[in-house]
Formats: C-alpha cells, sequence, structure tokens
C-alpha cells in the first residue's frame, strides 16, 4: 500500500459533499453567452464538477 501524501488531492468537509478534488494542468473552452468562444483555466476536476 502506498502511504505518500498526495498534496493535489483536497477533501470538502462534511458539512458539504465529499467528493476528492484533483487538480490538473488543463484548459476548457467553450461558447459564451455572445457566441463567441471562451477559454479558461481548469483549477480542478472532481465527481461532482469543475473549478
Amino acid at each position: 500500500m502506498n502511504t505518500a501524501v498526495n498534496v493535489n488531492v483536497v477533501h470538502e468537509s462534511e458539512a458539504q459533499r465529499q467528493f476528492a478534488r484533483v487538480k490538473l494542468p488543463a484548459r476548457i473552452r467553450y461558447i459564451g453567452a455572445n457566441r463567441e468562444g471562451v477559454d479558461a483555466r481548469l483549477l480542478d476536476l472532481s465527481a461532482g464538477g469543475f473549478a
């Protein structure tokens, strides 16, 4: 069993939903309200969504 601590994994408090978050070096591109492409940096990703 690997006992090393992964500093890229963050856990929510018990009062919130508990999904492990993983920081990823990525970008996300989507279409904005005025129909132009918007490019944003992805901060972290979890089973509950992304930030």
